[in-house]
């Protein structure tokens, strides 16, 4: 039959990653080589992200015409079943998405612009924020946490790549041009079927 086996969580400081702590480095590439995934400690992302979820609950118990007008098929709000995807079925969340920052694609760099299907899929539409007025702080907070965010994920593979004693800007090249979303969800309560 089927047999559960319990495998432990590693937790790796991130604080002692960037500082490049032999015990931390060792911790990261044994978790990555056996379980796959761990917990990441020390982060120092806190305020940002608490920021972020704090303007997001805000906006989500706003009324859907305030909603709306941030509304997007992939960049801003989507509503519930609102996600066009062929790949999943819709979806019982609504959700709020943003793309890299404008600011943080390489000016130029026709990967971002250029006529394939994937620079318009990815880059081809702009991040869809509310009002100012209808969400006082929300771009703000989003914009610092998706920053946060990114930088951490460019000093973990940092430290990927001490961990497993590759050159230090190992990943550079690849991370240059990542393609991520921050995105909340929120689950609004289901009607029962009449």
């Amino acid at each position: 039959g089927n047999r559960k086996v319990a495998m432990p969580l590693p937790s790796v400081s991130m604080a002692a990653l960037r500082s490049r702590d032999a015990a931390a480095l060792e911790a990261l590439r044994a978790s990555l080589s056996s379980v796959g995934f761990l917990h990441l400690s020390d982060h120092g992302i806190a305020s940002e992200v608490l920021g972020a979820l704090s303007v997001a609950r805000a906006f989500f118990e706003s009324d859907e015409d305030t909603k709306s007008k941030a509304a997007h098929a992939r960049k801003g709000f989507i509503p519930v079943d609102g996600c066009v995807n062929a790949v999943r079925p819709p979806h019982l969340h609504e959700k709020f998405s943003c793309g890299r920052l404008a600011d943080s694609l390489v000016a130029g760099d026709p990967y971002y612009s250029g006529p394939s299907d994937e620079a318009a899929l990815y880059f081809g539409d702009a991040n869809q924020w509310p009002d100012e007025a209808d969400a006082p702080g929300f771009r703000a907070a989003y914009e610092a946490a998706y920053r946060a965010f990114e930088g951490l994920c460019l000093d973990l593979h940092a430290a990927v790549a001490a961990a497993l004693r590759l050159p230090p800007d190992f990943f550079d090249a690849a991370l240059r041009r990542h393609v991520t979303n921050l995105c909340a969800l929120h689950y609004p309560a289901r009607r029962a079927p009449a």
